[in-house]
């Protein structure tokens, strides 16, 4: 059966006016496009490699000249128009994404699904996510996927593989014979990660300008009882925060507060292992709540460690201010409505945005070790291999989708019925 776009992707009538062509769509939304940027953008073989995809001829480099223009048509929902170097087509979809002023009403694929009450934690086997890349898919859209039926006997090298589905990772893996102790002053410079106390909630490295985006967790040996590890959906949490204390939002997505870490050792130091030198001192100065263009959340930030303070023109009403919105959102991050809950058995392997999850963990019992495998890929490395994904199912010409943002790749993912 041939596919059909969307009514949204449907060119109802296309016009010259002036210097820009007009188009009305099947949904009766409008759009203009200026000559001169269409002339410079559209993706056509005359301008852009077939093999690299790059400007045969870089535009930014010549003489600007202004493009005349005396008719344009439509034909199979391509845009033909003459920019000076013969007849171009243009295809109609790719313009509807790039037209901002329309584009943000169109559904994206698999755009981010806040969790219901009734959410569970998504699980895939090891053969599953070997096979398919759905758990890309369901971790785009949930933030959070559980793989499953992996031996803590080979499970360096399956963490490897799984993370090899996606890209490079940010650093490689960080095995941690952790014998757990209880939290003391003199302990005070280790990471309570490898301790044995309650682990609060918290993302990881918000220190970072940009936190890495994908964090994978792996178990491959616990002794007694497991923890209770739990998850919290940040953006869910956030948009409730928006709508019920709107000024408490406003206050945690414009103040800005000073994150750092300065390491001088690590806890193998304490334990007598040896060990590479591991030293590091960063520091950002950002937001708790970065959003997009929509005033939407982004990423979020949630780290008392990492809490260094505020700007130095900052005022004692605008801290308390602060304060208070911040003690806010903890207490909504905390809340059951908000959160889902597991045990990483031996074998599991858990992976979160770490853009969008704010998680914690219960007390470790006494007198036990665990070994963890932990990682993490970055932002740009992550959408990468959404892009490619999503590209495939747009089914557009790869020359069409260089230079789209991942928004709009999502919504060219979307165009078919």
């Amino acid at each position: 059966m041939k596919k059909v776009l969307k009514k949204e992707f449907q060119v109802k009538s296309v016009s010259l006016s002036g210097k820009n062509v007009e188009i009305v769509w099947q949904d009766n939304c409008k759009s203009s496009f200026d000559l001169n940027w269409l002339q410079m953008s559209t993706r056509s073989s005359k301008k852009f490699s077939a093999d690299s995809y790059e400007y045969t001829d870089c535009p930014i480099y010549n003489t600007f000249q202004e493009v005349a223009v005396d008719k344009v048509q439509l034909s199979n929902n391509k845009i033909l128009i003459d920019l000076g170097s013969g007849i171009e087509e243009i295809d109609a979809s790719w313009l509807r994404a790039q037209d901002a002023t329309v584009s943000y009403s169109l559904p994206a694929f698999e755009d981010k699904v806040q969790w219901s009450n009734s959410f569970s934690i998504l699980e895939h086997s090891y053969d599953e996510a070997i096979e398919s890349n759905q758990w890309i898919s369901d971790l785009d859209k949930f933030g959070i996927v559980t793989i499953k039926g992996v031996s803590p006997d080979d499970l360096e090298e399956k963490l490897d593989k799984i993370t090899k589905k996606v890209g490079v990772l940010r650093r490689r893996f960080h095995p941690t014979d952790i014998n757990v102790i209880e939290p003391k002053p003199n302990n005070i410079s280790l990471d309570k990660a490898y301790t044995g106390g309650t682990l609060e909630y918290h993302t990881d490295a918000p220190y970072y300008d940009l936190p890495p985006k994908i964090a994978f967790l792996a178990c491959k040996k616990l002794e007694g009882e497991p923890p209770i590890n739990y998850f919290c959906d940040g953006f869910k949490a956030a948009s409730e925060l928006k709508e019920t204390h709107k000024e408490a939002y406003n206050i945690l997505s414009t103040y800005l507060v000073n994150l750092a870490r300065r390491r001088l050792r690590s806890h193998q130091e304490d334990s007598s292992i040896e060990h590479s030198l591991y030293s590091w001192d960063t520091q950002t100065l950002t937001k708790i709540i970065v959003t997009n263009g929509f005033g939407e959340p982004e990423i979020i930030r949630i780290h008392s460690r990492s809490f260094s303070g505020f700007p130095s023109d900052y005022s004692g009403i605008q801290i308390k201010k602060f304060i208070e919105a911040y003690g806010g959102f903890l207490d909504l991050i905390k809340q059951d409505r908000f959160n889902v809950q597991m045990k990483l058995e031996p074998g599991n392997i858990v992976i979160i945005d770490n853009h969008r999850l704010v998680h914690a963990r219960s007390k470790i019992q006494g007198n036990t070790a665990r070994m963890i495998y932990s990682c993490y890929i970055d932002e740009y490395i992550w959408n990468s291999r959404l892009r490619f994904l999503l590209g495939e199912r747009a089914e557009m010409d790869d020359v069409w989708l260089r230079g789209c943002t991942i928004d709009q790749v999502k919504i060219l993912a979307n165009r078919w019925e």
